[in-house]
């Protein structure tokens, strides 16, 4: 199949609309937007890239919805079977706090319940809870300790909620396909449910908010009203913030939920010019929420996480009730995608400012953006048998039909392609040296991982697998490889997707060893502590991590930080002791129980 416009016509649109480039600082992005956006987009649209994949995908794919669920069953386990006994072993590094990496992640999960999540008991809140950085009356406790001995304890703020509570779901579904353990499927159970009330408190199926607050808890509040924030200083009362509306979703704006379930917002004309809330009768929610808030404006990065945390409960995890919510967050999030034309639109109708999942929108390279839709699509088609879904990620992401003009936004309307030609390196643009963006590198990863777990073509599932290796394999322009950061987190999510049947057993095993010595080093506990890592001579300078030193700063000498994996390992940092604060859990558990699950790490090490 060849795409049926050329490589100029798409080369000057690119240019076009790149060098209408501006815009303002945002969080979830890096500012510098059409950097990041490779310069030769358009001679990595491969004109006959589809041919080189499925030579004939017309015939060759198989489109019977039962057919293609059957080939893998929702439930399938793919465990690898690991041939080489010492891959896990790391003798020659010492555990840290003479704790094993067991002992340590059941520290690491018993904080993730008692510290970290809402009381069991709050009203209201015994099925469901977030995943919360922490700040506590006193000293957080970094051993286990009896329930009389915890601190009160508040949930601080955050704009990304969603996306560190999913990554600890995650933890836990391969802790509970690992070992079975019903403390674990009670924990997944919950906090999967709190990122299911996340969306249910929008009014809108598909979309999710980034925080929920409820005010009559303890451990949360809410703004009452906008005055003692007007110049607010900290990140939390940033954060907390009800500013005017504006046409454009520029700040990420809390709304407060009125009695009736229907949302109010505050409007600073009102009432001569001294504020007052505006009622949105026409965007509401259920009347149980009344009294809440929550904060609106939602990113990409955020459903990457949600997506990530679900496909993985619906190909592992047994329990009907948790499965079923699991493909219900899937089902929601694709059809929200496919009736926004591939955009995360807001309760009010605007798109959110990172909320872009097509190609060519241009707020990244294009690669980012089709392996998200194609993940995302893919994994809920497989989920569900929705026959649309699987038209949309055959016929149009995949364009297997012929050319189709199926999303309605600029460029893609009169450029329809095969969202793999976007997908050839360095397409994805994402290992640029002291360049790289850490936050788009992971996103990527998140969508990918869950891409080449659902796809079940052989051909397809491959090609997934290529062309990421392609993309992150190093050393890149500065010399920087992805794949030999030491990152547990990278090194099992990718050797987790290689054919066990075929790979080179020498970088595997280099991989996981690395993965579990970082382990070991790994701190016993996420209370805040001081660091100092300057003292690492200054290598350059990234636009979005700031100093660098030239390699990775060992990871117990690293601040710590609500997703280690998140950032730049090479970041040079200063933080000081609060040991009264302490971060979400999932930076060790996520790691340690993928290894577990997929038996790159034993039991009794």
């Amino acid at each position: 199949m060849r795409l049926g416009h050329s490589i100029a016509g798409v080369l000057i649109c690119l240019m076009v609309v790149l060098g209408c480039g501006g815009g303002d600082d945002g969080q979830d992005v890096p500012d510098d937007v059409a950097g990041d956006v490779p310069d030769d987009v358009a001679g990595d649209v491969v004109a006959d890239a589809a041919g080189d994949v499925v030579a004939d995908a017309a015939e060759d794919v198989v489109v019977d919805v039962a057919e293609d669920v059957t080939e893998q069953p929702w439930n399938y386990r793919d465990p690898w079977a690991v041939p080489v006994a010492d891959w896990s072993d790391c003798p020659d590094t010492d555990y840290i706090g003479d704790m094993t990496l067991a002992q340590k992640a059941a520290y690491y999960d018993w904080a993730g319940v008692k510290l970290h999540q809402k009381p069991w008991d709050a009203p209201g809140h015994e099925s469901y809870s977030a995943v919360y950085k922490i700040v506590c009356d006193s000293d957080v406790p970094a051993t286990i300790v009896p329930d009389d001995q915890i601190p009160e304890c508040r949930n601080t703020l955050s704009e990304n909620t969603g996306l560190w509570s999913s990554l600890y779901v995650a933890s836990q579904a391969f802790r509970y396909a690992a070992t079975g353990d019903a403390d674990a499927l009670a924990s997944l159970k919950r906090t999967l449910n709190g990122t299911w009330h996340m969306m249910l408190i929008t009014g809108k199926p598909g979309l999710y908010t980034r925080d929920m607050r409820d005010p009559s808890l303890p451990s949360q509040y809410c703004v009452e009203d906008e005055e003692p924030y007007a110049s607010a200083a900290t990140d939390n009362e940033k954060y907390a913030r009800y500013v005017p509306r504006g046409t454009s979703m520029v700040g990420n704006q809390f709304v407060r939920v009125d009695q009736d379930g229907c949302f109010l917002t505050w409007d600073s004309s009102l009432n001569d010019g001294a504020g007052g809330w505006f009622k949105h009768t026409d965007h509401c929610t259920e009347p149980r929420f009344a009294g809440f808030c929550w904060q609106d404006n939602v990113s990409k990065d955020e459903y990457a996480g949600h997506m990530f945390a679900a496909g993985i409960v619906a190909k592992i995890v047994d329990d009907p009730e948790v499965h079923a919510m699991a493909v219900g967050i899937l089902k929601a999030v694709a059809e929200h995608i496919v009736a926004n034309e591939f955009l995360i639109t807001d309760y009010d109708g605007r798109r959110t400012r990172y909320g872009s999942a097509y190609a060519l929108a241009l707020d990244e390279a294009p690669g980012g953006n089709a392996v998200m839709a194609l993940a995302w699509i893919r994994s809920a088609a497989i989920a569900t048998g929705d026959p649309e879904l699987m038209a949309t990620y055959f016929d149009c992401l995949l364009q297997m039909a012929g050319t189709n003009s199926c999303i309605d936004q600029d460029l893609e309307r009169d450029l329809p392609a095969d969202y793999r030609t976007y997908l050839e390196a360095p397409g994805m643009d994402l290992a640029k040296g002291a360049d790289s963006n850490y936050d788009t590198i992971n996103i990527a990863l998140l969508n990918w991982f869950n891409l080449v777990w659902f796809e079940p073509d052989t051909a397809l599932r491959e090609f997934y697998r290529q062309v990421f290796f392609d993309n992150t394999r190093g050393p890149d322009r500065d010399g920087r490889d992805l794949w030999a950061e030491a990152n547990p987190f990278w090194n099992f999510s990718v050797v987790s997707r290689m054919d066990p049947s075929g790979f080179d057993n020498e970088l595997v095993g280099d991989m996981i060893r690395d993965a579990v010595c970082t382990l070991k080093r790994f701190p016993t506990d996420n209370v805040r502590r001081a660091r100092d890592s300057t003292v690492y001579p200054e290598w350059m300078v990234s636009p979005r991590h700031g100093s660098l030193a030239e390699h990775a700063i060992p990871i117990e000498e690293r601040c710590n930080s609500v997703f280690e994996w998140w950032g730049d390992p090479n970041s040079r940092q200063t933080c000081q002791d609060d040991l009264k604060s302490a971060e979400p859990p999932a930076g060790f558990l996520l790691p340690y129980w993928m290894g577990r699950y997929f038996g790159f790490i034993a039991s009794d090490i």
